[in-house]
């Protein structure tokens, strides 16, 4: 089993924030989703306080940011089939089980 986790980034940022110089933290991630404007989940095995100070080095005075563990265990809503099939995929592989074909949020 591995030491990764879901974290939830919530970014609000300026109009004109360097998208590509946040990607390119992101992409330290071992691998993460962008499920809404300003939204992202990330698999990683760091911590929030961790992704806060990599984050921090592209906010400008203004940005409002929040990071936190998710926990999938107990969640609802409706959001595309890739979406849901990250967090199987990704959970399938923290407990070595198949990733099953059903990716409805249920």
């Amino acid at each position: 089993m591995s030491d990764r986790n879901f974290l939830v980034i919530s970014y609000a940022a300026r109009k004109d924030f360097d998208e590509q110089a946040l990607t390119r933290i992101l992409d330290s991630a071992p691998d993460w989703v962008r499920f809404a404007p300003g939204g992202w989940l990330i698999w990683t095995s760091r911590t929030p306080r961790e992704w806060y100070a990599r984050l921090r080095k592209v906010m400008q005075d203004g940005d409002n940011i929040l990071i936190f563990e998710a926990n999938l265990g107990n969640r609802a809503g409706f959001m595309p089939s890739s979406f849901w099939q990250f967090i199987k995929t990704k959970t399938a592989q923290d407990t070595g089980e198949e990733v099953i074909d059903d990716v409805t949020g249920a």
